[in-house]
Protein backbone atom coordinates (compact mmCIF):
# COMPACT_ATOMS: atom_id res chain seq x y z
CA UNK A 1 0.00 0.00 0.00
CA UNK A 2 1.44 3.38 -1.04
CA UNK A 3 1.66 5.87 1.79
CA UNK A 4 0.28 9.36 1.26
CA UNK A 5 2.48 12.46 1.67
CA UNK A 6 2.52 13.99 5.15
CA UNK A 7 0.04 16.92 4.72
CA UNK A 8 1.36 19.41 7.29
CA UNK A 9 4.97 19.04 6.21
CA UNK A 10 3.85 19.12 2.57
CA UNK A 11 2.43 22.63 2.99
CA UNK A 12 5.52 23.78 4.89
CA UNK A 13 7.76 22.47 2.08
CA UNK A 14 5.62 24.23 -0.55
CA UNK A 15 5.71 27.53 1.40
CA UNK A 16 9.50 27.38 1.76
CA UNK A 17 9.93 26.37 -1.91
CA UNK A 18 7.83 29.28 -3.17
CA UNK A 19 9.77 31.72 -1.02
CA UNK A 20 13.01 30.48 -2.54
CA UNK A 21 11.58 30.53 -6.08
CA UNK A 22 10.21 34.07 -5.63
CA UNK A 23 6.77 33.07 -6.83
CA UNK A 24 4.60 36.09 -7.62
CA UNK A 25 1.50 35.74 -9.83
CA UNK A 26 1.65 39.41 -10.85
CA UNK A 27 5.30 39.29 -11.90
CA UNK A 28 6.32 35.80 -13.00
CA UNK A 29 6.15 35.34 -16.80
CA UNK A 30 3.91 33.03 -18.77
CA UNK A 31 5.67 30.23 -20.61
CA UNK A 32 4.19 29.85 -24.09
CA UNK A 33 5.77 26.54 -25.04
CA UNK A 34 5.03 23.60 -27.30
CA UNK A 35 6.87 20.27 -27.39
CA UNK A 36 7.21 17.97 -30.39
CA UNK A 37 8.49 14.41 -30.69
CA UNK A 38 11.35 14.14 -33.18
CA UNK A 39 13.69 11.40 -34.33
CA UNK A 40 17.39 11.46 -33.62
CA UNK A 41 17.99 11.72 -37.36
CA UNK A 42 16.09 15.03 -37.49
CA UNK A 43 18.39 16.78 -35.04
CA UNK A 44 21.02 17.80 -37.59
CA UNK A 45 18.44 19.24 -39.98
CA UNK A 46 16.73 21.20 -37.19
CA UNK A 47 20.08 22.63 -36.07
CA UNK A 48 20.80 23.65 -39.65
CA UNK A 49 17.39 25.36 -39.87
CA UNK A 50 18.02 27.21 -36.60
CA UNK A 51 21.40 28.38 -37.82
CA UNK A 52 19.87 29.67 -41.04
CA UNK A 53 17.45 31.72 -38.91
CA UNK A 54 20.43 33.22 -37.01
CA UNK A 55 19.68 31.30 -33.83
CA UNK A 56 22.75 30.75 -31.67
CA UNK A 57 23.66 27.76 -29.50
CA UNK A 58 23.86 29.29 -26.02
CA UNK A 59 24.04 26.19 -23.82
CA UNK A 60 24.82 22.50 -24.12
CA UNK A 61 23.95 20.87 -20.83
CA UNK A 62 23.20 17.63 -19.02
CA UNK A 63 20.17 17.95 -16.74
CA UNK A 64 18.58 15.90 -13.99
CA UNK A 65 15.07 16.95 -12.98
CA UNK A 66 13.74 15.87 -9.58
CA UNK A 67 10.08 16.56 -8.81
CA UNK A 68 8.94 17.44 -5.31
CA UNK A 69 5.44 16.69 -4.00
CA UNK A 70 3.05 19.65 -4.13
CA UNK A 71 -0.18 20.22 -2.18
CA UNK A 72 -1.72 21.99 -5.19
CA UNK A 73 -3.12 19.90 -8.02
CA UNK A 74 -1.59 20.76 -11.38
CA UNK A 75 1.39 22.55 -9.87
CA UNK A 76 4.96 21.44 -10.51
CA UNK A 77 7.81 21.95 -8.05
CA UNK A 78 11.15 20.88 -9.48
CA UNK A 79 14.82 20.77 -8.47
CA UNK A 80 17.05 20.81 -11.54
CA UNK A 81 20.72 19.84 -11.50
CA UNK A 82 22.65 21.20 -14.50
CA UNK A 83 26.12 20.09 -15.51
CA UNK A 84 27.68 21.77 -18.58
CA UNK A 85 28.82 19.51 -21.38
CA UNK A 86 32.33 19.65 -19.94
CA UNK A 87 31.13 17.05 -17.39
CA UNK A 88 32.99 19.02 -14.72
CA UNK A 89 31.09 18.44 -11.47
CA UNK A 90 32.61 21.60 -10.03
CA UNK A 91 30.42 23.54 -12.45
CA UNK A 92 27.15 21.88 -11.37
CA UNK A 93 24.39 24.42 -10.79
CA UNK A 94 21.05 23.93 -9.02
CA UNK A 95 17.79 25.62 -10.01
CA UNK A 96 14.34 25.33 -8.51
CA UNK A 97 11.29 25.90 -10.67
CA UNK A 98 7.61 26.31 -9.91
CA UNK A 99 5.03 26.03 -12.69
CA UNK A 100 1.26 26.26 -12.55
CA UNK A 101 -1.48 26.47 -15.16
CA UNK A 102 -3.22 29.83 -15.56
CA UNK A 103 -6.02 31.03 -17.83
CA UNK A 104 -4.77 33.72 -20.21
CA UNK A 105 -6.61 36.79 -21.51
CA UNK A 106 -7.48 35.02 -24.78
CA UNK A 107 -9.03 32.06 -22.97
CA UNK A 108 -6.19 29.59 -23.47
CA UNK A 109 -4.13 27.93 -20.75
CA UNK A 110 -0.40 28.45 -20.33
CA UNK A 111 2.01 27.80 -17.53
CA UNK A 112 3.30 30.52 -15.25
CA UNK A 113 6.90 29.97 -14.27
CA UNK A 114 9.10 31.07 -11.37
CA UNK A 115 12.73 29.98 -11.25
CA UNK A 116 15.72 30.73 -9.04
CA UNK A 117 19.25 29.41 -8.68
CA UNK A 118 20.10 28.05 -5.24
CA UNK A 119 23.14 26.50 -3.59
CA UNK A 120 23.84 22.75 -3.99
CA UNK A 121 23.40 22.14 -0.24
CA UNK A 122 20.00 23.84 -0.25
CA UNK A 123 18.97 21.80 -3.29
CA UNK A 124 20.03 18.61 -1.51
CA UNK A 125 18.04 19.66 1.55
CA UNK A 126 14.88 20.14 -0.54
CA UNK A 127 15.30 16.73 -2.15
CA UNK A 128 15.81 14.99 1.21
CA UNK A 129 12.80 16.81 2.69
CA UNK A 130 10.69 15.99 -0.37
CA UNK A 131 11.62 12.32 -0.14
CA UNK A 132 10.70 12.23 3.56
CA UNK A 133 7.38 14.02 3.03
CA UNK A 134 6.47 12.00 -0.05
CA UNK A 135 6.91 8.67 1.72
CA UNK A 136 8.26 7.36 -1.58
CA UNK A 137 11.16 7.95 -4.00
CA UNK A 138 10.87 11.20 -5.93
CA UNK A 139 10.21 11.07 -9.67
CA UNK A 140 13.27 12.02 -11.72
CA UNK A 141 14.73 11.73 -15.20
CA UNK A 142 17.72 13.02 -17.16
CA UNK A 143 18.26 14.71 -20.50
CA UNK A 144 20.93 16.15 -22.70
CA UNK A 145 19.78 19.57 -23.93
CA UNK A 146 20.94 21.88 -26.70
CA UNK A 147 19.55 25.40 -26.21
CA UNK A 148 19.32 27.82 -29.12
CA UNK A 149 18.25 31.45 -28.74
CA UNK A 150 17.14 33.91 -31.39
CA UNK A 151 14.42 36.25 -32.63
CA UNK A 152 11.46 35.21 -34.76
CA UNK A 153 8.57 37.46 -35.83
CA UNK A 154 9.73 40.03 -33.30
CA UNK A 155 9.75 37.65 -30.32
CA UNK A 156 12.75 36.43 -28.35
CA UNK A 157 12.49 32.65 -28.76
CA UNK A 158 14.25 29.63 -27.30
CA UNK A 159 14.41 26.31 -29.13
CA UNK A 160 15.64 23.32 -27.15
CA UNK A 161 16.56 19.91 -28.52
CA UNK A 162 16.32 17.22 -25.84
CA UNK A 163 17.56 13.64 -25.68
CA UNK A 164 15.73 12.21 -22.67
CA UNK A 165 16.22 9.04 -20.64
CA UNK A 166 14.43 7.58 -17.64
CA UNK A 167 10.95 8.16 -19.08
CA UNK A 168 10.36 4.56 -20.16
CA UNK A 169 8.53 4.35 -23.49
CA UNK A 170 8.48 8.15 -23.62
CA UNK A 171 12.27 8.44 -23.61
CA UNK A 172 13.72 9.87 -26.79
CA UNK A 173 14.24 13.10 -28.69
CA UNK A 174 12.05 16.19 -28.43
CA UNK A 175 11.98 19.74 -29.72
CA UNK A 176 10.66 22.47 -27.43
CA UNK A 177 9.92 25.97 -28.70
CA UNK A 178 9.29 28.61 -26.07
CA UNK A 179 8.48 32.31 -25.70
CA UNK A 180 8.21 34.01 -22.31
CA UNK A 181 5.61 36.77 -22.11
CA UNK A 182 4.69 39.06 -19.19
CA UNK A 183 1.83 38.07 -16.90
CA UNK A 184 -1.64 39.35 -17.85
CA UNK A 185 -0.64 39.85 -21.51
CA UNK A 186 -2.61 38.39 -24.42
CA UNK A 187 -0.62 35.36 -25.57
CA UNK A 188 -2.26 34.97 -29.00
CA UNK A 189 0.63 36.37 -31.06
CA UNK A 190 3.22 34.46 -29.03
CA UNK A 191 1.28 31.22 -29.60
CA UNK A 192 1.11 31.88 -33.35
CA UNK A 193 4.84 32.56 -33.43
CA UNK A 194 5.66 29.37 -31.54
CA UNK A 195 3.67 27.31 -34.04
CA UNK A 196 5.12 29.21 -37.03
CA UNK A 197 8.69 28.62 -35.86
CA UNK A 198 7.93 24.99 -35.06
CA UNK A 199 6.54 24.40 -38.55
CA UNK A 200 9.61 25.99 -40.09
CA UNK A 201 11.96 23.80 -38.06
CA UNK A 202 9.92 20.63 -38.63
CA UNK A 203 9.22 21.17 -42.34
CA UNK A 204 5.48 21.33 -41.83
CA UNK A 205 2.74 20.90 -39.27
CA UNK A 206 3.05 18.26 -36.59
CA UNK A 207 0.87 17.54 -33.54
CA UNK A 208 2.48 18.82 -30.37
CA UNK A 209 2.87 16.70 -27.26
CA UNK A 210 0.45 17.84 -24.57
CA UNK A 211 2.07 15.75 -21.83
CA UNK A 212 4.79 17.45 -19.83
CA UNK A 213 7.92 15.50 -18.96
CA UNK A 214 6.51 15.11 -15.46
CA UNK A 215 3.28 13.69 -16.92
CA UNK A 216 5.34 11.20 -18.94
CA UNK A 217 7.33 10.26 -15.87
CA UNK A 218 4.18 9.80 -13.80
CA UNK A 219 2.59 7.60 -16.47
CA UNK A 220 5.77 5.54 -16.74
CA UNK A 221 6.01 5.09 -12.96
CA UNK A 222 2.45 3.73 -12.80
CA UNK A 223 3.39 0.89 -15.15
CA UNK A 224 6.31 -0.24 -12.98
Amino acid sequence: MTKKPKPIFLHILAWFFHKLAHTDSAVNPLEVERKFSISGDEEERIISALTSLSFVLTHKENMTDIFLPSPREGEMMRVRQIVPDTKARAHKRIFITSKKWVRTNNGSKERQEAESEISPWLGALLVVAGRFINNAPLLNYTKERLIYSGTYHGFACVASIDNTSGLGKYSGHYLEVEILVPANIDTSEAQKTVFALSQTLLNGERPYIEMSYKDMLTAHSKTN
